[in-house]
């Protein structure tokens, strides 16, 4: 049905990518969410909220270091290949082999700090867990430019498919892992699924945006000008975008201590679920925003994103409708009695994560629209309003249940606030360059057509 829906409002391509791309990414929020609650059945709330720490710390590391080449890829790849296709691919494999020997840097140092015993243990950060994590994210930082990929070659039904059988294959053992050894088998199963999906990324990658034999081994691929402005800009809208979700975790386990953190993890589940179901359409609107971008496609773009946000609003509102009474009684079957209070901050989260789900497009727009410094400046408000109010918030309530209903009812006010921002922000005739092919210029802007034209296309 949901698929029939989505059909009337999208094209047909964009649909049977969606469908993939959506059962991927819900097999893998399944699993996720499985070994949890198998988590929280086995161990107890304060050693919950450790393993939750330390993945929050790990994310905020990552999210600070992280460089978002995969936005630069998305970006500039259409750019350069309008004219060069060979370029387009070395430089492509160029930022990916940047991005994985970054990844493997930082799995190597945080093991390094492990054996060296450099990270103190206290009552909330457990070193080995913080270390598993921060393997785990620096091996798989490079899946998301290797993503990238496919999408830039028109080959995002491909990866969805490749994506749902490495999601079965990490989530056989990220649930195995959690069922033998708890804690310690549930992170050792985060990196063990991260090394399985890049390996099987890669390998698929190289089949689609391998360069041909003949190009020659020390070829330099040309870097756009503004190339590292653009890096910087997204890089940093990305860390604050991200490191506010995280931040909220770790400074409740600051601030609140595990207990806190437990309880506001599975409060925020519904949430992740809604923003995890239609989290493809911001991975398939990067590629053709881009291209219609590159052709000075206003209406098209406009099009697509005010589509998307009226589909995404009308689906999750039948949703929420229907699992909000039932709440309380799949919180605690999914997770125990002990955790049903949260029903009501959970319903909260949940339709914080909708607003966002309908204006995930946001997340790619500005980037895809070569205007990376208006989002920089919206998510940089976006954190400094979060993290401060969340810090006042836990201090000023000192009863669970108030801290939660809070900590959900800011969620849910700044989604709308920012949903507000980037309806206007389409509005403005600032964001949509008159030529964007005049303003960011390759080493030969004036030829033909680009060679993916079908990412273009949004009817």
């Amino acid at each position: 049905m949901l698929r029939r829906f989505l059909a009337r409002r999208l094209n047909s391509s964009f649909v049977k990518d969606f469908t993939w791309l959506s059962a991927s990414n819900q097999l893998s929020t399944v699993a996720s969410m499985a070994a949890f609650l198998i988590l929280t059945r086995r161990e107890d709330v304060p050693q919950v909220g450790r393993v939750v720490f330390a993945q929050a710390i790990a994310a905020l590391v990552m999210i600070i270091l992280d460089v978002r080449f995969e936005d630069a890829a998305q970006r500039y790849y259409p750019l350069i290949a309008r004219s060069a296709k060979q370029e387009a691919q070395l430089f492509f494999w160029r930022i990916v082999r940047l991005d994985l020997m970054f990844g493997i840097s930082v799995s190597v140092l945080s093991v390094a700090l492990w054996l060296t015993s450099a990270l103190p243990r206290t009552h909330v950060l457990d070193p080995e867990f913080l270390t598993l994590s921060l393997a785990a994210a620096g091996l798989g930082t490079a899946t998301g430019t290797l993503r990238a990929g496919f999408a830039i070659s028109d080959n995002l039904a491909h990866y969805s498919r490749v994506s749902f059988y490495a999601s079965l294959a990490t989530s056989a053992l990220l649930v195995l892992g959690t069922v033998v050894a708890g804690a310690r088998g549930y992170l050792s199963a985060t990196v063990a699924g991260a090394c399985v999906q890049l390996v099987w990324l890669w390998i698929t990658c190289r089949g689609h945006l391998s360069p041909a034999r003949h190009s020659p081994k020390n070829a330099q691929p040309p870097v756009p000008e503004g190339f590292y402005r653009f890096l910087f800009s997204t890089s940093a809208s990305s860390s604050l975008a991200l490191g506010s979700e995280s931040g909220v975790l770790a400074m409740s386990g600051l601030l609140g201590g595990p207990a806190l953190t437990a309880f506001l993890k599975v409060a925020q589940a519904p949430g992740r679920v809604a923003q995890t179901a239609f989290s493809p359409l911001s991975t398939q609107s990067f590629p053709r925003i881009a291209h219609a971008a590159a052709s000075g496609d206003r209406d098209a773009i406009t099009r697509l994103v005010q589509r998307m946000t009226i589909t995404v609003l009308g689906v999750g509102l039948l949703g929420l409708l229907v699992l909000s009474p039932l709440m309380s009684r799949l919180i605690a079957i999914m997770y125990g009695h002990e955790y049903a209070s949260v029903a009501l901050p959970a319903t909260i989260f949940a339709a914080g994560g909708l607003v966002r789900s309908a204006f995930s497009w946001t997340k790619v727009f500005a980037a895809a629209m070569g205007r990376p410094g208006v989002r920089l400046g919206a998510v940089a408000m976006e954190a400094v309003i979060t993290l401060g109010c969340t810090s006042v918030l836990i201090v000023h309530f000192t009863d669970l249940k108030m801290r939660l209903a809070a900590l959900a009812t800011l969620n849910l006010t700044i989604a709308i606030g920012l949903a507000v921002f980037w309806k206007n922000a389409v509005s403005s005739a600032s964001m949509f360059p008159v030529s964007p092919s005049r303003q960011e210029s390759t080493r030969t802007p004036q030829a033909g057509g680009c060679a993916n034209t079908r990412q273009g296309e949004v009817e």
